[in-house]
């Protein structure tokens, strides 16, 4: 039988003017917009309750081979995201970081933790997923005494 629920697509747009009526900062929506937008360039777009463990893997699993700065680098320039996973598959190009693959996780993990919430799938199909340790994602703290012994400032 084939569902008749809505699209991603669909329901990301509601969830990114959800977002905007609560006053979220404009780089959280922006950052927020352009991973579901990714994900359905990558995986497709389906009702919402088609989607499966299996669909959020094949994302994250492009994701590892995703170059960054795409919008920068002129030989991906009018490129769906696709042709430029595609592109980059072939090449030496430098690839996301891990701290930005997780943030792609997260606001994808957070919209489908948003539908199921209203009762638009029956589970989240991250839920299955393992993470990374936080300690291989998170980005390194800015040391305040860069060059500097403690055991200086001490005596």
């Amino acid at each position: 039988m084939k569902s008749t629920g809505p699209l991603l697509s669909e329901r990301a747009t509601i969830h990114i003017s959800e977002m905007r009526r609560v006053g979220r900062s404009a780089k959280d929506v922006i950052d927020t917009e352009h991973s579901p937008g990714l994900f359905v360039a990558l995986v497709g777009d389906k009702p919402v309750e088609d989607y499966k463990t299996d669909d959020v893997r094949k994302f994250l699993d492009a994701l590892e081979h995703y170059p960054s700065n795409v919008t920068k680098n002129a030989v991906f320039a009018g490129l769906t995201p696709v042709e430029i996973l595609n592109k980059a598959r072939q090449g030496c190009h430098e690839l996301l970081s891990m701290r930005t693959k997780e943030k792609h996780r997260d606001r994808i993990a957070s919209f489908f933790n948003a539908l199921a919430n209203e009762d638009l799938i029956g589970k989240a199909p991250h839920k299955a997923i393992l993470n990374r340790a936080k300690s291989l994602t998170d980005e390194p703290s800015r040391d305040p005494l860069p060059g500097l012994s403690l055991k200086r400032y001490l005596r």
